[in-house]
């Protein structure tokens, strides 16, 4: 069985029915993708040896921080998995230990 991968973003000029226009950007993320993020959390299926995977985040999800003015390339770990907490988006999140 192959890993479950992303597609990256999708972004599109949507028009709002006034003259405006709008940019959406979308990613699907399949529920496989989503049950091999659970797997690992619980320690069914942890590939990452001695290194420990701390999160898995979706494209979509860093350039939406990005547009928000919040440079991923800057903080911690520790900053990043409180963000996912703070917007619950902890099915992201890959262990339960304390970074």
């Amino acid at each position: 069985m192959t890993e479950p991968r992303l597609i990256d973003t999708n972004v599109s000029l949507v028009d709002n029915g006034c003259g405006d226009f709008a940019v959406r950007f979308e990613q699907d993320i399949p529920d496989d993708f989503l049950q091999d993020l659970q797997d690992r959390f619980v320690g069914k299926r942890d590939p990452s040896g001695e290194l420990l995977c701390v999160a898995v985040i979706p494209t979509v999800i860093i350039d939406r921080w990005w547009r928000e003015g919040f440079r991923y390339t800057e903080h911690t770990h520790a900053e990043m998995v409180a963000r996912l907490h703070a917007e619950s988006m902890q099915k992201f999140i890959t262990t339960s230990k304390r970074i």
